[in-house]
């Protein structure tokens, strides 16, 4: 079914049958029926919207996913609690989403959440939570990256990217020390970081390391 026209989307808050119709319309309608499903899911917001969508990230058609991801990240903030509840469901890719979509959203309510995951999840969340984290100039997100300079070493390098993101002094003697003894590829980003930083000081302990 094709919506009429370019008539404009309704701004009322979508419910029942006609966020149902709106949802089938993006899982199966053509590009254009997409396009107008996800400006009237936009355009509704709303906490029942943010729910019935979140189940649509186990899609196994990626442009649904990635559909569903734009909606999150345009009217999760209107309904906070549901993008964090997304953490608690047993299905990993959407736990790795919800680190995306909180990044994106940049809330600083969401840090304990994603501060939480960075720590007690499995690997890839552990690591998505690591990369959203970086949003963030908080001292419990920091706090959270060192800790995460002990993780597997694939992990360590997200964090290390963050904690550059952050720019917090507080970073920069753990980072020295992965450049001055860490493998190739560690020192390698951790050097990258320290030099963004564009401090003259640390740029002169970069310096002195090189020199030998």
């Amino acid at each position: 079914m094709r919506l009429q026209g370019r008539q404009s989307v309704q701004t009322k808050e979508l419910g029942g049958e006609d966020l149902e119709r709106y949802i089938a319309l993006l899982r199966d309608g053509d590009n254009f029926e997409k396009e107008k499903a996800i400006d009237a899911l936009v355009a509704s917001g709303g906490k029942e919207v943010v729910e019935r969508i979140v189940p649509l990230l186990q899609e196994k058609n990626t442009p649904v996913r990635m559909a569903i991801l734009d909606v999150l990240k345009k009217i999760g903030s209107i309904h906070l609690d549901g993008v964090i509840g997304m953490f608690e469901d047993s299905n990993e890719d959407i736990r790795v989403y919800a680190c995306e979509v909180l990044s994106f959203l940049r809330d600083p309510r969401s840090i304990p959440f994603i501060v939480r995951k960075a720590r007690e999840d499995v690997d890839n969340v552990r690591n998505a939570a690591c990369m959203a984290l970086g949003e963030f100039d908080d001292d419990d997100a920091v706090e959270a990256l060192l800790d995460a300079l002990k993780d597997e070493e694939w992990i360590a390098f997200s964090a290390i990217l963050s904690l550059g993101r952050t720019k917090n002094v507080k970073a920069v003697p753990r980072i020295l020390e992965f450049f001055r003894e860490s493998g190739e590829e560690l020192s390698g980003v951790a050097c990258e970081v320290l030099i963004e930083y564009g401090d003259d000081a640390i740029l002169d302990e970069i310096f002195d390391v090189l020199k030998g």
